[in-house]
């Protein structure tokens, strides 16, 4: 939807599940990974927590679009990084490999935040 013109009268819809789909894949990502914290007491409503802030972020993006764009960047990076919390138990129970690939992701989408909030690139949205 990035490369349609702004007179598209359906780009706004789009724009909306777009970014409504940021939360879902932020907590889809970390479902699976806190699934194998069986002896930690905390996973369980880690995963609530992130699943409640992905459905609260979604309701903001379908029904106030535009309203609170800084804060849902804002927003993004904090459900995504709320991972730290079970570090311990995380680099304890997951392959090192899996591991580095979580920290290497978070640090990709994080940098990411960079193009999507440089409104005078051209094309930052499609970076």
């Amino acid at each position: 939807y990035n490369l349609w013109p702004v007179s598209w009268p359906a780009k706004w819809i789009l724009r909306r599940f777009d970014h409504a789909a940021i939360y879902l894949l932020i907590a889809a990502t970390y479902t699976p990974f806190l699934a194998q914290l069986d002896n930690s007491p905390l996973a369980l409503p880690m995963i609530v927590v992130v699943w409640g802030a992905a459905a609260a972020g979604i309701a903001i993006k379908m029904f106030l679009p535009g309203r609170y764009d800084r804060l849902a960047i804002v927003f993004y990076l904090a459900i995504g990084w709320s991972g730290v919390v079970l570090a311990g138990p995380l680099v304890t129970t997951l392959p090192t490999v899996s591991v580095a690939l979580l920290v290497a992701g978070g640090i990709v989408y994080s940098c990411g935040v960079i193009f999507f909030a440089w409104k005078g690139l051209r094309f930052h949205n499609a970076v």
